[in-house]
């Protein structure tokens, strides 16, 4: 005997293992497909659950147009649902507070991800402010349940890495790169004949620059323009990237 619920779960199960293994847009698909069979006939909790999986994985517009009146929903379904709609209007405030929300709940996995999700929105309008608070609540979530972002959202993390060619100096680049590649703040400065305070201002500067504040997190926002490794740029002493 078949049981809808057993069969919607499977179906979801189905549209998130497609997501884990990098098919986005068969999980779209699957997604989007269940969540209009079992909104037919009125099981909401799952249709949004189906629709916020499709918006998270870069399907907001047609999740948000397939969503139920807020009205029928509530609980976590509003919330997703909620979370289906800052998706779609891209909207770092109201991602920043579904983040917030997710993460009252215990739901940490989903509020760092929200979180990174924040961040891009705020970038994307110049927010820098919001953009560095946003990824600092990601990775304090990060930490708090001892994992990781989804290979979606890392993937669209790595996107927006400031390119070892773009917004920094070139002195700047030089400490970076050091840094990145294990080097502490003393070696850097003797490396570069520079003191070690000069190392300290220049990794400031750069932690603003592209919204980290640890050195763990250098190597993975560094892109050199050729697209080859920041440890390329670890010269020898005496020459210059």
């Amino acid at each position: 005997m078949c049981y809808p619920l057993a069969r919607d779960g499977a179906a979801l199960e189905a549209a998130v293992v497609a997501a884990h293994v990098g098919d986005r847009a068969k999980a779209v698909r699957r997604a989007t497909a269940f969540a209009a069979s079992a909104g037919a006939v009125g099981r909401w909790a799952q249709a949004v659950a189906a629709l916020h999986l499709a918006a998270r994985l870069g399907a907001a517009d047609e999740a948000a147009a397939l969503l139920p009146d807020t009205a029928v929903l509530s609980g976590t379904t509003a919330l997703q649902a909620r979370h289906v709609r800052a998706l779609a209007c891209w909207d770092g405030a109201a991602l920043d507070e579904v983040a917030e929300s997710h993460a009252a709940l215990g739901f940490l996995p989903l509020a760092a991800e929200t979180a990174a999700q924040a961040a891009r929105a705020h970038r994307a309008v110049g927010n820098h402010r919001g953009r560095r608070a946003a990824w600092a609540v990601c990775r304090e979530h990060l930490a708090a349940f001892g994992g990781r972002l989804p290979a979606w959202v890392k993937d669209e993390e790595r996107g927006h890495s400031v390119p070892l060619g773009g917004s920094l100096t070139v002195r700047e680049r030089e400490v970076s790169a050091l840094v990145a590649a294990g080097l502490t703040n003393q070696e850097v400065a003797d490396r570069l004949h520079v003191s070690v305070r000069t190392v300290e201002n220049h990794l400031h500067r750069t932690y603003g620059k592209l919204g980290i504040t640890t050195r763990s997190e250098l190597a993975g926002r560094l892109v050199p323009p050729d697209g080859g490794s920041p440890d390329a740029c670890a010269a020898p002493a005496g020459r210059h990237c």
